[in-house]
């Protein structure tokens, strides 16, 4: 489940072009309610279009909780790439159902890494993922839990591999976001625990 952007287009999750736009539908509810009793996961990239990114992972799952989390209390629910100390603590607030992933990256990176934060622009393209990274704090929340061996959260990678003119794209062309943190994955963990 990616949320679209504005303009209508699910920019967040590489290959989201055919993903679901009204997660709300008919159609999407009676998906979920079918998820729910088959025990299958729910999948959610945690990301409000329109919202600064250092606010649109814990603005999602606020919108989550609002009514998928409450209508559907027995669907496992996934938020992929927790990146920041409020979306782990949403998740660790949330009901048992509802448990998170932690990557590589965002137990190592912060905004510096990737972006001018006096201009917003990306420096770094190889560096920039959705959600981004962001801050020491939120490294310093994401480690603490990683470290914890907590039960609602497990480790995952970034496999958004992408052909270098969509990392490095002309003037004017957007950066296609993922960290190949697959390929740096058993080194950072051994260096980390």
């Amino acid at each position: 489940c990616a949320p679209p952007t504005p303009s209508g287009k699910a920019q967040s999750v590489s290959n989201a072009r055919g993903g679901v736009y009204d997660i709300a539908s008919r159609d999407m509810q009676e998906i979920f309610r079918t998820m729910e009793v088959l025990g299958m996961w729910l999948h959610i990239h945690a990301e409000m279009p329109g919202v600064h990114f250092r606010e649109a992972e814990i603005a999602y799952m606020l919108l989550c909780k609002s009514w998928i989390i409450r209508l559907f209390k027995k669907l496992r629910i996934m938020f992929k790439h927790v990146s920041s100390a409020a979306g782990a603590r949403f998740v660790l607030d949330a009901p048992p159902n509802v448990v998170a992933e932690i990557t590589t990256h965002h137990l190592e990176l912060v905004t510096r890494d990737w972006m001018d934060e006096d201009t917003e622009a990306i420096i770094n393209p190889d560096l920039y993922c959705r959600p981004p990274a962001k801050t020491y704090e939120d490294i310093r929340t994401l480690r603490e839990i990683a470290f914890s061996a907590h039960p609602k959260f497990c480790h995952g990678s970034d496999a958004a591999m992408h052909p270098a003119d969509a990392k490095h794209p002309k003037a004017g062309q957007d950066v296609s976001p993922g960290v190949a943190s697959n390929l740096v994955l058993l080194p950072s963990l051994v260096r980390r625990f």
